[in-house]
Parts: structure tokens; sequence; C-alpha cells
């Protein structure tokens, strides 16, 4: 009947009757009624056991004895959970027949909702069934169908114990020796209805390992990793319960074999083109047969010690992670550590990204070749001097030094104009500072000054050094940086990109640095390749990137407010075999992100300003909180967040950096002879990297690139009278032709036709023939001195390619001098002297005139 419907916990406890029988041990035994548990159609405790309508009601059986004959159980339950409960004593049990074999039964004996069941007459060694069960009007979650109990059986009544079978297993098995091993015992409940409970101690062979508690599923487990190697009998012992026997599982074999395993590698990253040294650290390496880096073999590898391999890695798939395993004769170790491939060079030029707006190359200045963004070099370098409105300013370079970069300004009191520029590649500089002179008054009324500064190379200490691309940005880490332009408020913010190369060549030094968003972390011991801009604001900052060869950190800087909102530790790898790494900080919605070498290293904190700006003020800004010391290269800045795909493009074109179209803007000399090899010095701009130089359709003879915006060629032969276009070819594409590229090819005087020689002058043909060549000369006038020493047959009134007479003599202006051998000419007009001085000349149709 139903009482009141909530969680049930049963409590069945032995009325013990003193005045029956003397007092004896109790038996008891706990449980709970589990919703799996099987259900049956309950009988009621009423007069001949009727079925109730309690239909499916969940229960458990217990097999009980007594020894003594006529015995009499009393059983009470006790309930506090407020649900009815159910006892019920069969001689047989089958819940499909509930009203056969039915001894006794009780619902509410004890008073709701308890319930007391009372047999008496049972004969002894006999084997009696007492079912517990409960009572809900329905499986809800609020009214649910089981619950705990707690049975206490009074007179010489006990419980028999169900049969039980062991087992245990090992997972791994087999294992490496100094693993951790699982064992597991599940206890098998033969013919019962409830799980087992109680402890298993588990032993290898005779020595106890250690226990474990039963769930409930029946099992129990126990990690061990002491065990040693070789093969270890295992067995897994129940102690058994109220209900449930002992039971023992048979042995089972388990075996520690000593595997090799694989703990740390160093570096963890290189160049998919193979070849980094790696060091593999972990635990029985000696006698290692393989290493493999992503199933390849390693190119090579040497055994340090138990405990260390070093490893040469063979070529990979660009971005791959590779697990690294090394194997030996018992096995394979798990590759549970990888080494991560960079992207493989590509030899080419990465395409521009979209939203690129500054770049500096760092090809002997500090040029922005997009926005316009122009820095002021601060260097060891420069030298600088101020002079009065009218005067003029002059500088030299030390000796063997020329200008690769100036700066000038023209004004007074905070209004100040540019006033022209040196000339790249002299050696000294003059500007005069004067309204005329600076194309306009900045401010009119008012004395003027003047102030010019030039850099020059080479210096030691200086700005500039190979970089990773042609030229680089060098620091000397306590006075040279270079100060911004233009600030990006209204071209960049909260979104962009600043990337580029650095070889860092000292460490970050601030003692605490935490990521954080307020406070003062970057007031002190950074290394500034980025410095962030001060924007003075209560709600807008600057970003900068401190990088040293320990980490790199993201700094935002306004009033009051310097935090670093990423700090990341550098790890082998990330700094490259040639001390270059490349890194791109980028900023999506004010979160900034760290790539070094094409790999997220780490995602910094959101910055809670409502403005976040790129900068750019690289090496330090003179705050003195921190110079970079080392070289930069390639500093590009973008209004967007680049992907990861468009910085790996970048970190893979490597030295040949982005792609940029060179350009030719003056030819020196600007014509030579049909026959080649006359040498011309071509400007022009973004030469580095050059690969052809062209002269029309045809390639030069030699190249030799002197800087980014000087290339020296030998120019191929030609046709006289020809224009052709010099072009340059770098990764970035071809020069665009114009006038200013433009070479004219002119008519040879002579050609050695024994030699298949072409001269630009008659007189060098003369000169350097042997004796008994044939020398044709041109249908022209040719000036020069002109010597007979050798037999030389001279024949003259050739057409341009020599190979057909002409109409028109060859005229020689000036002297022809015979001084031995024996020489023929022919078809020459001698407008000056024939002097015979040795020797002989046979002449025909040679004419002399004045």
């Amino acid at each position: 009947m139903l009482k009141s419907n909530t969680f049930i916990t049963l409590l069945v406890a032995a009325l013990m009757l003193p005045w029956l029988s003397p007092a004896r041990a109790a038996v008891t035994a706990n449980g709970a009624i589990n919703v799996t548990y099987p259900t049956w159609n309950r009988i009621t405790d009423r007069s001949g056991y009727p079925l109730s309508a309690n239909t499916g009601m969940p229960y458990e059986v217990l097999e009980i004895r007594t020894t003594t004959a006529g015995d009499t159980l009393t059983a009470t339950i006790n309930n506090t959970s407020q649900i009815d409960s159910f006892l019920a004593l069969y001689s047989s049990f089958s819940p499909a027949s509930p009203q056969t074999n039915l001894l006794a039964a009780d619902d509410d004996g004890n008073g709701y909702p308890h319930a007391k069941l009372t047999s008496t007459v049972l004969a002894a060694n006999t084997s009696y069934y007492l079912v517990i069960s409960s009572y809900s009007g329905d499986a809800s979650a609020v009214y649910p169908r089981y619950g705990g109990y707690s049975l206490t059986l009074g007179g010489a009544f006990s419980i028999v114990p169900q049969v039980t079978t062991t087992t245990v297993n090992a997972s791994p098995n087999p294992s490496v020796y100094g693993q951790s091993v699982t064992l597991t015992a599940t206890v098998g409940k033969g013919s019962g209805i409830a799980p087992p409970t109680g402890t298993v101690t588990f032993k290898d062979g005779s020595a106890t390992l250690g226990s474990g508690a039963l769930n409930a599923n029946g099992q129990a487990s126990l990690a061990v990793s002491s065990l040693t190697m070789g093969v270890h009998t295992i067995t897994a012992s129940y102690a058994g319960e109220t209900k449930y026997a002992a039971s023992t599982s048979v042995a089972y074999t388990l075996t520690i074999s000593q595997f090799p395993t694989v703990s740390s590698i160093s570096p963890a990253s290189g160049s998919a083109s193979g070849g980094t040294m790696v060091t593999v650290s972990g635990t029985n390496l000696a006698d290692a047969t393989s290493v493999t880096f992503g199933g390849n073999a390693a190119a090579s590898y040497t055994i340090e010690s138990d405990t260390q391999i070093t490893a040469t890695t063979p070529a990979g798939a660009s971005w791959a992670s590779a697990p690294v395993t090394v194997a030996n004769a018992n096995g394979v170790s798990n590759g549970s550590v990888s080494f991560q491939y960079l992207g493989a060079p590509t030899n080419l030029s990465a395409t521009q990204p979209s939203g690129l707006i500054s770049w500096w190359r760092g090809e002997w200045d500090a040029i922005d070749l997009i926005g316009g963004n122009n820095g002021i070099i601060h260097s060891s370098a420069n030298k600088t001097t101020t002079v009065a409105e009218n005067a003029t300013a002059i500088l030299a370079c030390d000796s063997g030094a020329t200008i690769v970069s100036s700066y000038t300004s023209y004004g007074a009191n905070g209004k100040y104009i540019s006033c022209g520029s040196c000339t790249y590649g002299s050696s000294s500089c003059g500007i005069t500072f004067s309204n005329t002179a600076c194309g306009s008054d900045p401010i009119p009324g008012t004395a003027k000054q003047g102030a010019l500064t030039i850099t020059c190379e080479p210096v030691s200490g200086s700005v500039f050094a190979a970089g990773k691309t042609g030229e680089g940005f060098s620091f000397n880490g306590s006075s040279d940086y270079i100060s911004k332009g233009a600030s990006y408020k209204g071209t960049a913010s909260n979104s962009f990109t600043m990337e580029f190369w650095a070889k860092p060549e000292t460490t970050i030094t601030a003692s605490s640095l935490a990521e954080a968003q307020s406070g003062y972390a970057g007031i002190s011991g950074q290394r500034y390749a980025i410095f962030p801009e001060n924007q003075n604001s209560s709600t807008d900052a600057g970003a900068g990137v401190s990088v040293g060869s320990n980490k790199i950190a993201v700094i935002e800087h306004s009033s009051d407010y310097m935090p670093s909102l990423l700090v990341y530790d550098l790890v082998p790898g990330d700094i490259l075999s040639d001390g270059w790494m490349h890194v791109a900080m980028v900023y999506d919605a004010k979160t900034p992100k760290l790539y070094v070498n094409g790999l997220l290293r780490r995602t910094g904190l959101t910055s809670l300003r409502t403005n976040v700006y790129p900068s750019s003020s690289f090496g330090e800004a003179g705050y003195g909180y921190g110079w970079y010391q080392g070289l930069l290269d390639e500093i590009h800045i973008y209004n967007r967040a680049l992907t990861m795909d468009e910085i790996r493009s970048v970190y893979v074109a490597g030295g040949n950096g982005l792609s940029i179209t060179p350009a030719v803007t003056a030819v020196t000399p600007a014509n030579g002879t049909a026959s080649g090899g006359t040498t011309v010095t071509i400007i022009g701009n973004f030469f580095t990297g050059a690969k052809a130089v062209a002269f029309g359709v045809s390639s030069a003879t030699s190249v030799t690139v002197v800087s980014d915006t000087k290339i020296t060629a030998v120019s191929p032969a030609g046709v006289a009278g020809q224009i052709a276009d010099i072009t340059v070819t770098t990764p970035g594409g071809t020069s665009a032709v114009s006038s200013a590229d433009q070479f004219t090819y002119t008519q040879d005087q002579a050609k050695n036709q024994t030699t298949s020689t072409s001269y630009a002058s008659l007189s060098t043909a003369l000169s350097t023939a042997l004796s008994g060549a044939e020398i044709r000369g041109y249908g022209t006038l040719c000036d020069g001195v002109f010597t007979l020493d050798k037999s030389i047959n001279l024949r003259g009134g050739w057409d341009g390619a020599f190979l057909t007479r002409s109409s028109t003599p060859t005229t020689l202006h000036g002297v022809l001098t015979v001084t031995g051998g024996d020489s023929n000419a022919e078809s020459i007009i001698i407008k000056g002297q024939l002097v015979t001085q040795g020797g002989s000349l046979s002449a025909n149709d040679v004419t002399i005139t004045q």
C-alpha cells in the first residue's frame, strides 16, 4: 500500500526476543536494491497472500539457513525513507510464481513504513529464501523503486554465501620497465543478484602488491610501476563477505620489457629539408636499433647514453608533425613526442599579402617603401651639424665610408620642413638652408636654423649590416634606434600585423615579466625590436614587440600604462641555425597572437583598451626602457590580421623576402660597341637578389650586384645602331622599360678576321694583332694612332658586319707608321701622314690627303 514516495532506504533489523531464547551473535548484511535488479509482481501480507497491485517491483533474495530445528526467524524493517517496505520468506523461490512455497510475508507488521516477519518451526540445515522488496507507485526520478538496506538475522540463522569467480588482467601488457601498469580484478557473482562488495588483494607470486575495493560493477584495480623486468605471475584474491564467498583467480602472466621511451626532444622543430640535429631524451636507449621521425628513418643517429640519443632529421613534409620513435629488440616507443617540421624554403619571393601599409627593407636606409613613413636613424654612425639661416651645412664621412642615409630640417619653434637630401654613395654633403633653397619659409619673420644629419657606412657599430635579405638594420643595444614617422591612427587599429625577421644577440632581463592587462612591465629590462608608441591616452595604446634570445613579449604603451599582454619563452629550434627567426605579432580584435617561424606559439590576453595601434620605432625610442641588440630585417606592417598560411608564405620565402619589382633609373655609359664587352653601371632600386640583367633580349655576359641600388654588367654583342632596354630581373619580377634604361650599340671600327674578334677602334685591332693577321676596317672615319710593326694585311672599306666590301674606304685620321714586317694595305685613305721607319708596305688603292 502506498504511504510515501521518496528515495528508499530499507533497514531490516533482527528483533531479538530474550525471553524466547538465549542471546546469540547476530548476522548482519548490508546492500542496496539497484535499479538494474530483477522485478516481480509482489504479493500482499493478507490472508492467503493474494497478488497486490504492486507489479514490477525490484527485489533481492538471500539464501538463509539455521542449524537449530524449530528455530524462529524474526526480522524487522525500519525504513527511515518513508517508502513502504516488504519481506517474504519462501522454502523455494520463483519470481514468476510469487504465491508458491510462500511461508510468511509482512508489509506493515512493525508499523508503517516498516515491516516485521516472523516464521517458526523451520527445519535445520535447510535453505530458505528471504526476499527483500520495496514499493513505489511509479518509477519516476522523484519516486525511484530502489534503495539501501541493512539486514540482521536473529536466532541461529546465517546467510549462505554465494559462489564467486575472480579473474585478473593487466594493462598494458607487455609493458615497459618503469611504466605504470593497472591490474584489474573482476569478481563474478554467480547466481547472486546484488553485486559483491569488499576488497581484492593482488599478488606477484607470493609477494603482496596491494589491494583495491570492489566498485558497483564488481571490479577492483591497482596501479603499480615498480615491477622489475621479466615475467610476473599475478593473482587476485577476493576476501568475500556475508553474501558472497571468497575466491582466487588463476595465475595471470605479465611481461615487463625494456622498451625504449622518449620523454622529450630538443629542438622540437626544424626545417622540412631535414638536417636538424635533435637530442632525444628518454630511457632504455642504449641498445636502440632505429630512430624514426614520422615513420622515416633518421638520416643518422648516435647513442650517447642509456637516456640520450642525438639524431639528424630526415626530410619531411612542410608543417607536418612527426612522432619520434626509438626501437630496440624488445619493441618501439609509443611516439607520444613529436617533431614539428617547418615549411621548406621556396627560393622564391612571397606574394605580398593584402593590407601591406608599411615596409622597411633596411637597404642602407630607413625608408618605408609603401606608406612613406620614413624613419630617422639615431646611431653612432651619424654625423650632425646645425647652421644658421642662409648658411651651408657641410658634413663628410670618415675615410673609406660613404653616405647611406641623410636627414634635414629647417625652421624654428617647432615648425620645420625638410630641405633636400644628400647623394647616397658620396663621401660628403653640403646643404644650404634658406627660404629659397628649401622652397618655402616655414615660419616667416623668425630667425631659423638648419640641421643636417648623415649616416655613413661602413662604421663599427653602425646601423646597417648583412641582413636576412640583402642589408638589414643593426642595433648596438645601447644607443642605436630608428624613430618613427607618422602614427597609424586612422590607418590600422585593433586588428593588424607587425611581422619581421630578427637576429637577437642578448636576453630580455626583466626580472618579473608576466602577462597582465595593466601595470608597467615594459619600463625596464626589455629588448624593443618595435617600441610601442605612447598614445598619451586613457583609452588608446600603441603595441610593440620586445625580442631577446630567451623570450618575446608584446607590450602596450600609453599614459600610466605599459603592461605585457603576451610573454613567450623561446624553445630550442625557434632561433634557426643561421641565428635568425621570423616573428609575426598578429592583433586579432585586440588579442595578440605570436607566430615564430610560421608556428602559432602563444595567444596573449585581450587588450582592455578601446583602440590599439601598431608602432614604427625600431630598436627603442630614446626612453631607455630597453635597447634592442642584434639585427632586424624586412619589417612589415599590415592593416589586418594575417592568416597562418599567409605568415608561413613569408617565412618560407626566407631571404627572398616579399616580391617587389626592380626599377632602372639610369645607365652609364649609355652606349657601347656592337661587339659587346662594355661595362655598364646600372642605377635604380630593389636590385637585391637580382638573377639576370638583359640588354634587349640578350643576357649580359657578367653581372655584379653592388647594392640594392647599383649593378655593374658587361654588354653582350649587338647590332650597330640598336637601342636596347637594359632590364633587371629579381625574384620580385623584371623592371619595366623606359627611356632611362636605354643602351645604344655603336659600330665597331675593325675586325680581326683571323681571330673573328671585333674592336671598337682600328688602332686597337692593329696593336693587338699577330703577324699574318687580316684586319678589316669599317668604311668610316677612324681616329687614333696607327702602327704596323709586324706583317699585317690591312683591308679597308667593309660594311658593318665586315662581310661585304662597300664603296666607302676606311679613312685613317692621323699618322700611319710602319716600323717592321711586310704589310699590305688596300682601300685606305690616310688623312694625315704615312711614315716608314722600317719594314715594308705594299699599297693598293691607298690615298694620302691632308
